[in-house]
């Protein structure tokens, strides 16, 4: 009973003494309670002032005006910090009336009370205001315009820029891919596209990022955050959330520039970009120098532009408005110095606005000159020495110093070896790698070229290479001479790469060159028109000489001394030359790796030969030799390539021959000459050579079935390269197939196929079965074909780039009809010529037609045609122009001849007059 009445009492009395310890707190803990809330309040007011200037900012980039929850929160907290002041300032002013000391009980409870009830709130409102991720209200498409210094050509630019706006506007295209080679003009398109939108509603949210080679997902989220006010936060996974949280319920446009790398959208917050069919419009838009990051950030290959170069007369615009109309006008000699110079820069805005400053005071005709001087020699930082770390060939290193590969540096630096906007077939380069040792240590040539053809593939992606009808490429003269700087050490040596090709010299005496053998490593004198080269560098300098190239010169005669200077020379070209006897003292130089001296009149190897126990390449490409000493092939034991290819050896391959090569266990290639099938079946029987180039010429014989032949065995035409069938008079067929096995030949590896004074040779063969037997087959060359009536077979050669048609007198049609190979009729389907990029058509007397209208040629760059009188029609309507159709070149008066649709389809093509410079097709080394 006592212990219930205790318990009744208890619960009756412990509310009250709860109740009764509260009040008592307030009065006696008043000073504690009115500290804190001071405190509080000060952090509440310091967070007040953040989210205000998250607000200004964020109505500065975007227009908007603050959020009504922002503002509705502002309001609080302003309410808190001003009654907790008047509080606090209430109070003290009472104690200090007392003499320090508040005796006042009502008033001093009262003071307590309050502050002990704001604490909380102000508390609350604190961690209310870190919550917020939008501060403001974003004004549809509204957003700061981007500044844009030296605009470029407005033609090419509005080019651009209507086919990028078309893929944003596009609800089935994601993200727009835009790159090219640094300095080229991608962020000015993007501060375009950027401007394009600055009144439009079709975003809710316009964001520029720069990216930059420091790209991170912090950083990238740090100039999104200032950019739409958030709530910036020390932590990538709480920002993205902020971001994703803004972003997700938007219309909005990303604009990523200098992207280098893959960036993961989903790490910064960004919501992927919206497909076809959803409700949101969201949009990627970035630039970067390589094609490889548009992949790696899911671009699709047709929603990708690649901004090219200024042709000659928006870049003279841009430099003229660059340098001053005051200076180019100073004098004639100033203006056509300043066209001159303008040329060098190729196009490139970067280095025509870099260069162009640098003019801007130069009104001295001798000024220019000197200019023009540094240019020629690749001394661009030269002109404007106050440049310095910003100077354009930093710039554009940057592009080179991301090369994921030293192979990948050194083949750009080899490119600039070859002259000035030079289209270099992609195997003589890759022959080059090989040569110079930056191709290594493969199982097999195949491996190797692969391995090149990977090269060129990345440098283009990159942006330094120039692809040129798919068996070539070109080099920007900027990025060539860029090369060359770095090759030098970025300018501390100059004379460490001596490179004066195609500059048309006609002498080269050693003290007139400029050339410090003790200093230099490589020359390259290639594509001139010396005569004579005759060496005496002194005894006492110091090997360094590692790589000489005289190539396509007019030599005649070439003495290189035995002296130390050229102790270590591994590299030397001397092919497409004149010399009509082996030079001397070539077989002294025992450090020899590559020896080329294709293109010449050689008709014997000396037999000194056998002491360049070092060499691999040997190089005697169509260099008329006849006559090879018995012992010397076995003894160049390191040979990895040996090309013979085009050389009339006259012993007619006597057995020893087949022995030495057969003796070379480090053999990977053979280039060889064959004039009937009983040399063939010679080669067949070796068995570790492998043949990647074959002449089959002066054949006696009607038929060649190219099963029954050893072409046909597997062994052969899985490592067959180039084939060409040259001067066989009595050859009227070509056998592709073999009654007996119902089976077909298929040449795999198989890429140029040439037939030359052939009068009575026609080759007809089924489409599908043409397919199968030249699954890779690039390049078809027909000369002096004289009974050949059309070609109808090559129409959907899978590879099939270049077609040449020379001399064949009674071709009348290329491709005789649309028809199935079942007769029936019907149409082929269209696109055909799928990869067809050049069609080169000369003294064709008989042509009519090229083909059937209904054909198309999706990939057709270059298209000439020379004496063929008769063909009065192009093989394509002005609805089906190829769109990289970049010129048709001709005669004036056929071109005048040529009966068009209407004057939009005439208007829309380029018509070059010949003659000029020839049109290359890459009959290659091997």
């Amino acid at each position: 009973m006592a212990e219930c009445i205790c318990k009744v009492v208890d619960a009756a009395i412990s509310p009250l003494v709860s109740l009764v310890t509260e009040h008592l707190t307030y009065l006696l803990k008043v000073e504690d309670n009115l500290d804190e809330l001071k405190n509080v309040a000060a952090e509440l007011a310091a967070r007040r002032k953040d989210v205000d200037e998250r607000i200004r900012s964020g109505c500065r980039t975007t227009g908007g005006t603050a959020t009504n929850e922002v503002s509705e929160w502002l309001q609080g907290a302003d309410s808190i910090v001003a009654r907790a002041e008047a509080l606090h300032r209430r109070y003290a002013e009472r104690t200090r009336c007392l003499g320090g000391c508040s005796v006042e009980f009502w008033s001093t409870y009262a003071a307590g009370k309050t502050a002990a009830k704001m604490i909380p709130d102000a508390r609350r409102e604190f961690d209310r205001g870190v919550l917020f991720q939008q501060v403001v209200n974003v004004s549809a498409g509204r957003h700061d315009k981007s500044e844009i210094d030296n605009p470029s050509a407005a033609g090419r630019e509005n080019r651009y820029l209507d086919q990028a706006l078309e893929f944003i506007n596009d609800d089935a295209v994601k993200m727009v891919g835009i790159w090219g080679m640094g300095g080229v003009g991608k962020t000015h398109l993007l501060k375009s596209i950027n401007n394009s939108f600055a009144r439009q509603t079709s975003f809710d949210v316009v964001i520029f990022v720069t990216a930059s080679r420091s790209c991170s997902v912090a950083r990238i989220q740090s100039e999104i955050v200032n950019t739409l006010g958030l709530t910036a936060i020390n932590n990538v996974q709480d920002q993205a959330r902020i971001i994703s949280d803004f972003l997700r319920e938007k219309n909005f446009l990303l604009l990523l520039d200098d992207l280098w790398e893959r960036l993961d959208l989903g790490a910064v917050g960004v919501p992927m970009p919206s497909a076809a069919g959803e409700q949101l419009k969201r949009k990627v838009v970035l630039t970067t120098r390589f094609l490889k990051v548009c992949g790696q950030m899911g671009v699709s290959r047709r929603n990708s532009i690649k901004v090219e170069c200024l042709d000659r007369d928006d870049a003279w615009l841009l430099f003229r408005e660059t340098v001053g109309e005051d200076t180019i006008g100073s004098s004639p000699a100033v203006e056509a110095l300043a066209r001159n110079l303008a040329r060098k820069l190729g196009g490139l805005p970067l280095a025509l606005i870099t260069v162009g400053r640098a003019m801007y005071d130069k009104d001295d005709s001798r000024e220019w000159g000197h200019a023009i001087d540094l240019l020629q020699d690749a001394r661009h930082d030269e002109v404007d020495p106050d440049a310095k770390e910003e100077s354009l060939f930093h710039t554009l290193k940057f592009s080179y110093d991301r090369l994921r590969s030293d192979a990948l540096r050194d083949c750009l630096l080899c490119c600039s070896l070859w002259p000035e906007d030079f289209c270099i077939a992609k195997n003589d380069l890759i022959l080059c790698l090989l040569g110079l040792g930056v191709i290594d240590g493969f199982d097999d040539m195949r491996s190797a070229y692969n391995i090149g053809y990977d090269l060129i593939a990345s440098l283009r992606s990159a942006c330094l290479l120039n692809d040129d009808l798919g068996f070539g490429v070109r080099v920007h003269d900027v990025i060539r001479d860029m090369a060359l700087w770095i090759a030098c050490d970025c300018g501390q040596r100059k004379k460490k790469w001596f490179v004066k090709a195609g500059l048309g010299l006609t002498e080269v005496p050693p003290q007139g060159t400029g050339i410090v053998w003790g200093e230099t490593d490589r020359v390259s004198l290639m594509h001139n028109r010396i005569k004579a080269f005759h060496d005496s560098p002194g005894s006492s300098s110091p090997a360094a000489l590692t790589t000489l190239i005289l190539q396509g010169n007019l030599l005649s005669e070439i003495s290189l001394a035995a002296s130390p200077s050229l102790a270590a020379l591994a590299y030397l070209d001397l092919s497409h030359n004149r010399l009509n006897g082996f030079p001397e003292n070539i077989c002294r130089l025992t450090a020899l790796r590559y020896l080329n001296l294709s293109f010449n009149e050689i008709p014997e190897l000396p037999a000194e030969l056998k002491l360049l126990t070092s060499l691999e390449y040997l190089i005697l490409r169509k260099s008329n030799v006849q006559i090879i000493p018995a012992g010397v092939i076995r003894e160049l034991e390191a040979l990895q390539m040996l090309d013979l290819h085009g050389c009339d050896l006259d012993l007619k391959c006597p057995p020893w021959l087949f022995e030495e090569l057969e003796a070379l266990n480090n053999l990977k290639a053979l280039g060889f000459n064959v004039k009937d099938v009983n040399q063939l079946n010679r080669l067949d029987e070796l068995q570790r050579t492998r043949i990647r180039s074959l002449y089959i010429f002066n054949l006696e014989q009607k038929t060649l079935p190219l099963l029954a032949t050893p072409l046909g065995s597997s062994r052969i035409q899985n490592s067959l390269f180039d084939l060409e069938i040259v001067g066989s008079s009595t050859l009227e067929e070509i056998v592709f197939d073999d009654a007996r096995s119902n089976r077909n030949p298929c040449f795999h590896n198989l890429e140029w196929l040439s037939f030359s004074g052939t009068p009575r040779l026609n080759i007809a063969l089924d489409r599908l079965v043409a397919r199968k037997v030249f699954p890779r087959l690039c390049a078809l060359d027909f000369r002096f074909c004289d009974s050949l009536k059309d070609v109808s077979w090559i129409a959907h050669l899978p590879c099939l780039r270049i077609l040449i048609m020379c001399a064949c007198r009674r071709v009348t049609q290329l491709i005789s009809s649309t028809q199935n190979d079942d007769g029936k009729g019907e149409v082929v389907a269209a696109p055909t010529f799928p990869s067809l990029k050049g069609i080169k058509l000369i003294n064709l007397p008989a042509l009519q037609c090229v083909c059937d209208p209904a054909y198309t040629f999706p990939c057709l760059e270059q298209f000439e045609v020379r004496m063929c009188r008769r063909l009065t029609k192009l093989p394509f309507r002005a609805d089906t122009i190829p769109k990289n159709l970049k010129f048709i070149r001709g005669e004036k008066r056929w071109w005048e001849g040529i009966e068009w649709e209407d004057d939009v389809h005439r208007a829309s093509l380029k018509f070059l007059r010949t003659p000029s410079l020839p049109f290359r097709f890459f009959h290659t080394y091997i």
